[in-house]
């Protein structure tokens, strides 16, 4: 970056008279420009910045779209007459971006993550928590499949750092955290990281939405290799604005009111539709 100095000359004829600062005392400041804050407020953000995960078909960025959520999240936002843009971090920072106000909203969030949050009302998505194995995957020379919290002892599980998982998972996780049996993976990406570390052998189990391990592994040669073990209960997905929004909770309310008019109008379906999903 340069830094340059600008000089102020007034000239008469040929000649120029020379420019006097004024002293600087108590009585006689120079005027100057304000200057602005080095941390602006949310509001002064032109565009809503919505932030996620890389979590297709739900949000992300492949081939030049952005998930069924955050193409729905948009569109609502829109209609209430805001400007919006889309990122993807990873988890844990998109949760704390939003809470620091740095972002404005986290799509695809669970109220239990992040209490401080503003919700929104109106579930955005369905969440399918499903347990991953390699195929013919046994334990004690049986095949293994998830039937609680005690079926999954001694295995080496996989989560995203991060997520809420259902109970019997969580439970798990919090008695085995920091020992071989318990693999946090983290960054934009966290899918992959857990589809890799499954075929290399480096965990017995992982745990992700079914959706987007389908979605992961259309079309790849290692779906062959991948099997479903069993589910966990289903449970709702919502976005959740900054706290550090003075109108958080006005956006929230015209979000909600926007989303419920895009569902009554079939255009919600549409999206979803583009994704292959829904009925």
């Amino acid at each position: 970056m340069a830094i340059g100095l600008l000089v102020a000359v007034g000239a008469t004829g040929c000649f120029a008279e020379p420019v006097v600062a004024p002293a600087e005392d108590a009585d006689n400041r120079p005027s100057r420009a304000p200057r602005k804050p080095l941390n602006p407020p949310p509001e002064a953000r032109k565009a809503l910045l919505l932030v996620s995960d890389e979590w297709m078909p739900y949000t992300g960025r492949q081939g030049g779209r952005e998930g069924f959520v955050t193409e729905l999240a948009k569109e609502a936002l829109r209609r209430a007459g805001h400007e919006v843009r889309y990122e993807a971090r990873p988890w844990n920072r998109c949760l704390a971006d939003v809470g620091a106000g740095l972002a404005d909203a986290v799509l695809c969030a669970d109220p239990s993550e992040a209490p401080d949050l503003v919700f929104s009302r109106e579930p955005i998505a369905v969440t399918k928590p499903t347990l991953f194995v390699h195929r013919g995957f046994t334990v004690g020379g049986r095949r293994w499949r998830y039937d609680g919290e005690a079926s999954l002892e001694g295995l080496r599980l996989s989560v995203v750092d991060g997520y809420r998982y259902a109970e019997p998972i969580r439970r798990y996780v919090e008695r085995h955290r920091g020992s071989s049996l318990v693999l946090p993976v983290r960054g934009e990406d966290p899918v992959e990281r857990q589809v890799r570390a499954l075929l290399a052998g480096r965990v017995d189990v992982f745990a992700q939405n079914e959706l987007v391990v389908r979605w992961r592994l259309r079309g790849r040669l290692e779906a062959s290799r991948i099997e479903l073990a069993g589910r966990t209960p289903e449970g709702r997905l919502y976005v959740a604005f900054s706290p550090k929004r003075r109108d958080a909770r006005d956006i929230a309310a015209a979000f909600d009111r926007e989303l419920r008019v895009l569902w009554a109008s079939g255009q919600a379906a549409a999206i979803e539709r583009r994704y292959g999903l829904g009925p």
